[in-house]
């Protein structure tokens, strides 16, 4: 009991009580996954079957999820070991528990190929967005101050990431992009898959760089929003 009473103390004065403060979809974002996540959980901490009309409703939340935040579809792997879990809980059969894989996750598989779809429509090509041209990009460039041969060779998105390479910020992915679009006629949509395809080829070859890079993003006023939101 004052174990619950503790985690709903800290959920409610922590990170999300600052997010709610701000005018972006990070807040709305995070409570899908979260009730995505619960819905999932209570059926393994009960030991029961998850209802039809709840599993559906867990997967609507993934998909809603993926409408505002495109990393969902990344995110969802983490849901995985949850929703199998889920699927087994309360001695369903092989059918009811594949039933409620397939309720979990056909809805954001089929947002994400809608999505395609419509931009395909609108521009000639599939995708969901572009921002990898700017955020994968800033990862890729944080991680080469640990390995510079990330950008060793060649491509234009090597070339234009060593002119700008300087102090590993966000501004120099934005630079960096410029330079692909103006110099080398690259639109937004070759230069993020040209980062998508850089960014994974970095993961096979650089991999200690690329793992020291989440690190960079741990602060120390982070420990604070445990329980003190206004203070950090």
């Amino acid at each position: 009991r004052w174990g619950a009473l503790f985690v709903a103390g800290a959920q409610a004065t922590s990170l999300p009580l600052v997010i709610d403060q701000a005018v972006l979809t990070d807040s709305l974002d995070a409570s899908l996954l979260t009730l995505a996540d619960r819905g999932l959980a209570g059926a393994v901490l009960e030991r029961r079957k998850l209802a039809i009309g709840r599993n559906l409703a867990v997967g609507l939340a993934l998909a809603g999820s993926f409408l505002l935040r495109e990393a969902t579809s990344f995110l969802a792997l983490a849901f995985v070991p949850l929703a199998l879990a889920a699927a087994c809980a309360g001695g369903n059969s092989w059918r009811r528990g594949a039933l409620s894989l397939v309720l979990t996750f056909a809805p954001l598989m089929a947002t994400d190929e809608l999505y395609k779809d419509w931009n395909q429509q609108r521009t000639g090509a599939r995708f969901v967005t572009t921002g990898a041209q700017r955020h994968l990009l800033d990862g890729l460039i944080k991680s080469s101050q640990f390995d510079p041969q990330i950008f060793s060779g060649d491509t234009p998105l090597d070339q234009a990431a060593r002119q700008v390479r300087h102090d590993y910020s966000l501004d120099e992915a934005a630079r960096a992009s410029d330079i692909l679009f103006h110099d080398y006629g690259r639109s937004a949509i070759q230069i993020s898959a040209d980062v998508y395809a850089a960014y994974f080829q970095a993961w096979r070859e650089h991999p200690g760089a690329m793992l020291r890079t989440p690190f960079l993003y741990l602060k120390e006023w982070q420990a604070k929003l445990t329980l003190q939101p206004m203070e950090s």
